[in-house]
């Protein structure tokens, strides 16, 4: 009793306005529908230009797509932007000052469920391969296991950690990570690189934003790739800190019986490299290094790793990434 809502139930009997009519915005409208939250739709594109007439499927009846000039007489108490709608746009700013709230699904979901058993991965590139070896690595435990966000599943359709699944694995953009209040239980950083510096501003800005996913837990565990010079350094007044990648590392790469390179657990071989690699279908010393930062985050998370045996089992039924060094064709040897 008194306590406030948390998570989706804030939407309920609020007038919310979503903006943006991609995949997140069409999952918004579909979570809107369910709670019977009253709703608007906003686009940089309602309909042909100067015409506000577009309409957008709500449930049953259809709605007018507004531009996000009219957002200011709309008197909403909520946005829900999608990732590409960037967070210190004008509007939005003149929102938040005149009190009302500025939000994602995904940080909506992550304050009602960051508390669980969640993994979020972040990073300039990798993530989506990390989080998705993160959640073989689950899965080779015995565990159930959900890998959403940014890979492809919207946070209004992933199931409760610890309910419906015993985890959930989130690959998180600097688009969602920018404006989150809150944090999952443990994260990873793959690298940082300059990206996405016309949304974001700078890049000192984009780090910024890309470790906002880490700010809003104190001490937590957040794994990172201590063989980036620039990920490392900018991760050092993180007290929950662990590298990877370094032979030195807890979880790291490094020479092994045989002479050849392996997985190191505290400094001991744990599955040959090559081993990994091929069943994964990992190219590249880098993609070693994702699974290093899977391996690291997954410990982090449930305090234990499969037998090697069995990960290199669970890595053979991970279906491959699109896009990623695979063979398309082969013709005259080539």
């Amino acid at each position: 009793v008194g306590l406030e809502p948390r998570g989706f139930a804030r939407l309920v009997g609020r007038r919310v306005a979503v903006w943006g009519r991609g995949r997140e915005g069409r999952a918004a409208l579909a979570l809107c529908e369910r709670l019977g939250t009253e709703v608007l739709v906003v686009d940089d594109h309602p309909g042909a230009p100067g015409d506000e007439g577009g309409a957008v499927a709500l449930g049953r009846s259809e709605g007018p797509v507004l531009a996000p000039r009219r957002l200011a007489e709309l008197g909403v108490d909520l946005v829900l932007r999608s990732p590409g709608v960037p967070c210190r746009r004008p509007e939005l700013q003149a929102l938040r000052a005149a009190g009302a709230e500025v939000t994602t699904l995904l940080g909506l979901w992550l304050e009602e469920h960051g508390d669980g058993p969640v993994l979020g991965v972040t990073g300039s590139k990798g993530k989506s391969t990390t989080a998705s070896l993160a959640g073989g690595v689950l899965r080779a435990l015995g565990l159930r296991v959900a890998v959403g966000g940014n890979i492809g599943v919207p946070a209004s359709e992933l199931p409760a950690p610890g309910v419906a699944v015993d985890a959930v694995v989130l690959e998180v953009s600097s688009f969602q990570a920018a404006d989150l209040r809150a944090s999952p239980r443990v994260g990873v950083l793959t690298l940082l690189a300059p990206d996405h510096l016309d949304w974001h501003g700078s890049y000192e800005r984009y780090v910024a934003d890309k470790l906002n996913l880490f700010a809003h837990r104190p001490g937590m565990a957040v794994a990172v790739n201590a063989t980036d010079p620039a990920a490392w350094a900018a991760t050092g007044g993180l007290p929950g800190r662990l590298g990877y990648g370094r032979p030195e590392d807890r979880f790291g790469l490094g020479a092994g019986p045989g002479g050849r390179e392996w997985l190191l657990v505290e400094g001991r071989p744990y599955l040959p490299a090559e081993a990994a690699a091929g069943a994964a279908r990992l190219r590249g010393r880098h993609q070693l290094l994702d699974l290093g930062g899977a391996l690291a985050g997954v410990a982090c998370l449930v305090d234990r790793l499969p037998e090697p045996a069995a990960l290199e089992e669970a890595l053979g039924r991970l279906p491959p990434l699109p896009s990623r060094l695979a063979t398309v064709a082969e013709d005259h040897e080539v």
